[in-house]
């Protein structure tokens, strides 16, 4: 019989991680690669893992599962990385090591653990929905959410858990499909659990709050539901409540809203039940500033419930609008000064019934708009797209905040403002500004982007979107944290020097709150980007820790070539992407070069920067040091290049 011990990570274990994934390669892609003691140190010293669980079996490691704190969302944690090596398959080690993380993620007080797969991975699935985990039905990622823990953490069911064994208990159909019942907009997930006495328990979970909006038991049934699932702000809605007793005695119930970001609920209600009662509320959706993705935790209608002295906190979320989306479409070309051409304005309504819009674009002295002022009455959820033909008077960025005037068939007028903003860029200019989604900067056939929404920045060719090098946020340590992938910037603020366009992003510190990072990019008309980062103590005492900086970089190295254990190696293929092949202490000098299909790849870096290959990324790190009160502290220069040097290798 095969015994198993699920253990912590130490980094005495190190050799023996390596020779697991060494072992596991056929379980990732294949591939050569052989993975040292030394990388997984390294590795693990630069992880944010908040713990890192082995499986051992005879003094091997044979399965390892990564938990950190889940970077696209707040509240949850998520398994980082989950592997059982391939001739210890079929021991129920995998759902071991899961269970040790949903067990660990209760034991922190987290409400939530996330975890990603892949499409070819879908034998890995049965595990996941028996181990609590619903497959969100999403087509960009196989994402999976549990909320056992926050189920586990609400005093209502708490009674049954004492009872029920929360997986052996789980009554669950298992099919290979995403999760999820949908009406009027919603999408919620059902727990249900059973045992041999007679008890039973039902907890549904709404997907947009990542909350609990209904409780079912012998005794009681209690749900919550919203008007709709995608109201536009500046109005109040109703949220409905029923409640069914099934125990024979009286319920007592007492609810209190509370707010959350922009929704307002201030109310309150005291009940005793007899049967079954329908009961509703008014709640005000307000002002948002930025769209809501509906993939992030969204504003929840909340409520706070006692139910015969019991507790539950009870969400329904929502997905906040604006009355309608303006975007600029600005045709990617290099302008001719001089020259005619076409932008777009795309426009949707988003009232759940026909209305009018209105506004008035501000002109400039270097573009020339055929039509400025601009009516249009659209349908519900109706979308149009307004051919406006200009002439370029010269180069420039377009920057406006139109006020919107919105009046809806059967409602109050509403006044909005929205982001209009492009680059009218072509040889020669240099221009920078905000757009609807982000911040972008033009020099020559290049631009720059900063995403709001994911908090990334991008460079490409402006005749090539498809081809670039992604910036992922920085992180500061060690160990590393990831608070600035989700973390807004303070303020961004474009900069200039001779010849180069770009940005200063500042950023505070959570995990460092003495601490001000900032990430400075420059753009050149070469297609070369200059990035560095600075550090300022803004507090009153001494830094005395080692603070170092981790830049992340991710970029296509088909047909590499790099300076690699002391001597120049060019591939002709696709090899350059398994990151897992290469290790960055093996480097001879401080750059690598991509000659890819089309478009060429450069990156180079000081030789104090540290460089190591990630999952799918580079990691560039720098050591900054300790900081005295108010000062500041620059990292050496990376240096990168898109389409620069497509002839010249």
């Amino acid at each position: 019989m095969t015994h198993v011990n699920i253990v912590p990570y130490q980094p005495d274990y190190a050799e023996n991680v390596a020779e697991m994934w060494n072992r596991s390669n056929d379980e990732w892609g294949g591939g050569s690669s052989v993975r040292s003691a030394e990388q997984v140190r390294q590795s693990e010293e630069n992880s944010d893992a908040i713990a890192v669980f082995l499986a051992t079996c005879n003094h091997e490691v044979v399965g390892y599962c990564s938990l950190g704190e889940y970077r696209e969302d707040t509240g949850a944690l998520y398994i980082q990385l989950l592997n059982v090596r391939p001739d210890f398959h079929g021991h129920k080690i995998g759902k071991r090591l899961v269970l040790r993380a949903v067990e660990e993620t209760i034991r922190l007080g987290w409400l939530r653990v996330d975890l990603y797969t892949w499409e070819a991975n879908m034998k890995a699935v049965p595990l996941y929905k028996r181990c609590g985990f619903f497959w969100e039905d999403r087509e960009d990622v196989v994402h999976f959410m549990n909320f056992i823990p926050q189920v586990a953490a609400c005093e209502a069911p708490a009674p049954y858990f004492r009872e029920f064994d929360w997986y052996a208990d789980l009554m669950r159909s298992i099919e290979i499909k995403p999760d999820g019942q949908k009406e009027n907009g919603f999408e919620t997930y059902t727990y249900a659990w059973a045992n041999d006495n007679g008890r039973s328990l039902r907890v549904d979970i709404e997907r947009r709050s990542r909350g609990i909006c209904l409780i079912e038991t012998e005794d009681f049934l209690l749900s919550a539901t919203a008007e709709q699932a995608e109201p536009v702000f500046g109005n109040d809605y109703k949220v409905e409540y029923r409640i069914v007793n099934k125990s024979g005695a009286p319920l007592k119930l007492e609810l209190q809203g509370e707010s959350d970001r922009n929704i307002a609920f201030d109310w309150q209600e005291e009940l005793l039940v007899e049967s079954e009662r329908q009961i509703s509320a008014s709640f005000f959706v307000g002002a948002i500033e930025e769209p809501q993705s509906e993939w992030r935790t969204c504003p929840a209608v909340q409520t706070r419930v006692r139910i015969n002295g019991a507790e539950a906190l009870l969400k329904v979320g929502i997905v906040p609008k604006f009355p309608a989306s303006v975007k600029m479409s600005v045709p990617a070309v290099r302008h001719a000064t001089g020259g005619n051409y076409t932008l777009y304005l795309d426009i949707q309504n988003h009232f759940a019934q026909p209305a009018a819009f209105s506004f008035t674009l501000p002109g400039t002295a270097w573009l020339a708009l055929e039509q400025q002022t601009f009516e249009t009455r659209l349908q519900a959820k109706e979308r149009v797209s307004l051919a406006v033909p200009y002439r370029l008077l010269d180069y420039g960025f377009y920057h406006a905040r139109p006020q919107i005037r919105a009046v809806p068939d059967n409602g109050p007028e509403v006044l909005f403002t929205s982001t209009a903003g492009s680059a009218f860029g072509g040889p020669g200019a240099m221009v920078a500004g905000e757009t609807d989604s982000g911040w972008m900067a033009w020099n020559g056939g290049y631009s720059l982007h900063y995403d709001k929404e994911h908090n990334e920045m991008s460079f490409r060719t402006v005749s090539r979107k498809d081809e670039e090098i992604l910036l992922l946020p920085p992180s500061i340590g060690k160990p590393y944290s990831s608070e600035f992938t989700r973390k807004k910037p303070l303020r961004v603020e474009i900069c200039e020097e001779r010849g180069a366009i770009g940005f200063r992003h500042t950023y505070r510190s959570d995990a460092f709150p003495q601490l001000l990072l900032y990430l400075c990019t420059l753009l050149y008309a070469d297609g070369t980007v200059k990035l560095w980062h600075e550090l300022e103590n803004s507090s009153g005492a001494p830094v005395a820790r080692e603070i170092w900086i981790s830049q992340r970089i991710g970029s296509d190295l088909y047909r590499l070539v790099l300076p690699y254990d002391g001597r120049i190696v060019e591939m002709t293929d696709s090899h350059g992407n398994d990151h897992e092949y290469w290790d960055g202490a093996k480097f001879s000098e401080p750059w690598l070069f991509a000659r890819s299909g089309q478009t060429a790849y450069g990156i180079c870096w000081s030789g104090s920067h540290r460089m190591r290959f990630g999952e799918w990324f580079l990691e560039l790190e720098s050591v900054v040091g300790s900081l005295e009160p108010g000062e500041t502290k620059a990292s050496e220069t990376i240096f990168m290049s898109i389409g620069g040097f497509d002839d010249d290798w």
